[in-house]
């Protein structure tokens, strides 16, 4: 089976880097939701969900457990490291369902929908996205140290990507309905991106290596799909 390592990354997207990782993770989405479709398993086919739905909020729900299993297969492989790369591999999955959470969560690059308006980074308009999001982990946590700091930092990353679920108050096993606090809800994504990259960070991986790992996994689950994985 095709993994990581077997795929070429050396044809990497030109342009904003973030940016690119978006407009790759719709693509994925298009086909991956037709194959969830036919599954039974998806919640609702629109992009972006409805943020006051229970249908939406489930999908969003659905999303944020597949970052934190992700995260927390990143820490198994990190425990034992005996495949090299496997960890980082791991954080790259988590990227993938972290983008897909957050295009679903009606963010990205239009005019209508900027993430990176979320970020008050004091970047000239035309840097790199990636990096100002990196540039915010590190203004945020470049003084934290220890032995426990990727595991730190794993934690905060689940805690504001659960206050942000925690925004979504139509569960299944309710009868009323609540609108979203959207601001709320924004302001702990935003929190959970910055803490990702602080995982990131701590690992030693810088923002080229991050991109080079999203779009080698991205060539894998292209793969799959080509190949009914």
């Amino acid at each position: 089976m095709v993994n990581i390592h077997d795929v070429d990354k050396s044809m990497l997207p030109e342009g904003d880097r973030l940016k690119a990782m978006f407009d790759r993770q719709r693509e994925l989405m298009e086909k991956y939701h037709h194959i969830e479709k036919e599954s039974g398993l998806l919640q609702t086919e629109d992009v972006p969900v409805d943020i006051n739905d229970k249908f939406g909020q489930a999908r969003l729900k659905d999303f944020a457990w597949r970052i934190t299993e992700e995260l927390g297969e990143a820490m198994e492989a990190k425990a034992e490291p005996e495949i090299p790369g496997h960890a980082e591999e791991e954080l790259a999955d988590a990227l993938h369902f972290l983008i897909e959470f957050t295009i679903l969560a009606g963010k990205g690059f239009d005019s209508d929908d900027n993430l990176m308006e979320e970020f008050e980074s004091g970047h000239e308009e035309d840097g790199d996205k990636l990096d100002e999001i990196y540039n915010e982990a590190l203004k945020h946590y470049a003084e934290k140290e220890g032995s426990k700091l990727t595991e730190n930092m794993v934690a905060l990353t689940i805690r504001y990507l659960s206050q942000a679920c925690n925004c979504l108050k139509n569960k299944p096993w309710k009868q009323s309905h609540m609108l979203t606090d959207i601001p709320r809800f924004y302001d702990n994504l935003k929190m959970t991106w910055i803490t990702f990259m602080g995982v990131c960070l701590s690992m030693g991986m810088n923002s080229s290596e991050l991109h080079k790992l999203y779009f080698g996994k991205s060539d894998v689950n292209k793969f799959r799909q080509r190949s009914n994985y």
